[in-house]
């Protein structure tokens, strides 16, 4: 949500009209400028003006009171009966965002008198910044409730259909926000969901990342989004033997192929340092991805896996235990010949350190210890 802030020097008598008189709750903001701006959304054409207003009424609800007395004027019951009239998209955006920021300023499941309905449909707009909205509001409106029901089967194939279609980072990545919030302690119905939602967010995925650097906001937050949708749908349990998992499963390859990426992107210490924000994340779900899916072969993965940890070393980072904890595991889990293969760009004196740093009382990992070691020792003698 965006803000505005007002310079007392510099008020106008438009803005005058917005912020003085009955104030409403301890804001600065005129009740009677928000009647008026609303009735006009009923009495008057759609203006430059009516714009305007409306857009200052949408930053005003950044202020609890101002969500809480438009909630007073019915306003969510007046947004259902707005958008079923009018085709016009841009008030349509501003209505939706406006009760998107409603619900998550207040978060009180008994206000939510509201026909949903209604809303969701606008997820079939041709125009991303009205889905934007709708998003917006679905993920507001999910955190009232443990299980979300209100989202079909059709509601969620339009959503993977958004990701397979649209080249709108902003949208694209609200989506997988959405999807992430959605699948969260599996509160989307199991009979809605479906394994093949792994590649449609990858498909939109990769649509951000060829308008964006690999490591930009952007595209590391979309990747943090995924990675959770990931994590949250394979925990979905069922009574016909897993099949969601299984078909989860099916997309091991595709899953290890693009997580690759993001991870042999911070493998470079310029990249990784200063720490990104998520980077314990992105261990303890590489974890937990490749545990539950039973993923043996790590492509590039732990050759990234090495290079992060003997970086996290040098700098003496706390976040090193994770990683090799990551490391550890895909030792022993991990095919002996695809783990070799992964250590010929790892510079012995690295790998001695990190196996030097993994507490050990197991004769397994240590004998694929040494034969990884060894290997290495190897490729950099050739």
């Amino acid at each position: 949500m965006e803000s505005s802030n007002v310079d007392s020097e510099n008020i106008d008598e438009d803005m005058d009209e917005k912020l003085r008189g009955d104030a409403v709750g301890d804001t600065m903001y005129s009740a009677s400028f928000i009647t008026k701006t609303l009735m006009k959304l009923t009495n008057e054409p759609w203006t430059t003006k009516v714009e305007e207003d409306l857009c200052f009424l949408w930053d005003m609800t950044l202020e609890k009171d101002i969500c809480e007395y438009l909630l007073e004027l019915s306003y969510p019951s007046l947004v259902t009966d707005l958008i079923k009239e009018t085709q016009e998209n841009r008030l349509i955006e501003i209505l939706i965002g406006i009760l998107a920021n409603i619900f998550s300023v207040i978060q009180d499941k008994n206000k939510l008198d509201i026909e949903i309905v209604g809303i969701l449909a606008q997820v079939y707009s041709e125009d991303p910044l009205v889905i934007v909205q709708v998003m917006r509001f679905i993920k507001a409106v999910a955190f009232f409730y443990d299980k979300v029901n209100f989202i079909d089967r059709d509601v969620f194939e339009q959503i993977r259909f958004i990701l397979r279609s649209s080249t709108n980072t902003e949208l694209l990545t609200i989506t997988l926000d959405t999807i992430a919030k959605l699948t969260d302690n599996c509160k989307i119905n199991f009979n809605v969901i479906c394994g093949d939602i792994i590649p449609d967010m990858f498909t939109g995925l990769i649509e951000i990342k060829s308008n964006n650097d690999l490591g930009s906001l952007d595209v590391r937050t979309a990747y943090v989004h995924v990675m959770q949708v990931i994590c949250n749908i394979s925990s979905y349990q069922d009574n016909s033997g897993n099949i969601l998992l299984d078909e989860i499963r099916s997309y091991s390859n595709l899953c290890v192929t693009e997580i690759s990426h993001i991870l042999e992107y911070f493998s470079v210490e310029e990249n990784l340092l200063p720490l990104p924000n998520e980077l314990n994340f992105y261990a303890e779900a590489v974890l937990y991805i490749f545990e539950i899916l039973k993923i043996k072969s790590y492509l590039v993965i732990f050759e990234s896996i090495c290079k992060i940890i003997a970086i996290l070393l040098k700098e003496d980072c706390e976040e090193v235990k994770l990683f090799l904890k990551v490391f550890k595991y895909m030792v022993l889990n991990g095919e002996l010949k695809d783990l070799q293969d992964s250590v010929s760009n790892v510079s012995l004196e690295s790998f001695h350190r990190i196996s030097r740093k993994i507490k050990n009382n197991n004769e397994a990992l240590s004998d694929k210890l040494r034969l990884i070691e060894n290997c290495c020792k190897k490729s950099h003698k050739t």
